[in-house]
């Protein structure tokens, strides 16, 4: 015997889901409030990795950067330090110029200034010389 079509009742299309009729209950399967956490947990996952994570690397690469350029500033000073002391050691050892406390001191400071002096007018002579126009 043939069913006969409810002329009331919505017409249901392949893949997709009617409503179920007032008056009954709704019946879910087995097991569903497991995928719908999971469903939940992977979209907070997948968002986290997608903004969180990229933001983490910059920040902890901005700490170590500031780490290692703040160390390498301390280890610079520290050198000069050092070869400045070196070069008092070097030139209080020639005899001519050892003799009084304090000379080779002032010797280096004349030296390393007069170096500098002649590195900043370079870079100034530099900086001043116009470049010509191909064209005129």
């Amino acid at each position: 015997m043939r069913r006969m079509v409810d002329p009331i009742a919505p017409a249901s299309v392949p893949g997709t889901a009617v409503p179920p009729p007032a008056g009954r209950p709704v019946v879910l399967p087995d097991g569903w409030t497991v995928t719908v956490t999971d469903k939940i947990i992977g979209t907070v996952d997948s968002v986290r990795s997608k903004t969180t994570t990229p933001i983490t690397l910059v920040a902890r690469g901005l700490v170590y950067g500031l780490v290692v350029t703040t160390a390498g500033i301390a280890a610079l000073v520290l050198l000069l330090a050092l070869a400045l002391r070196g070069l008092v050691l070097l030139v209080g050892l020639i005899p001519v110029l050892g003799d009084e406390p304090g000379r080779p001191v002032w010797i280096v400071d004349l030296v390393i200034g007069l170096g500098l002096l002649a590195l900043g007018t370079r870079i100034m002579a530099k900086a001043r010389t116009p470049r010509r126009d191909p064209e005129a």
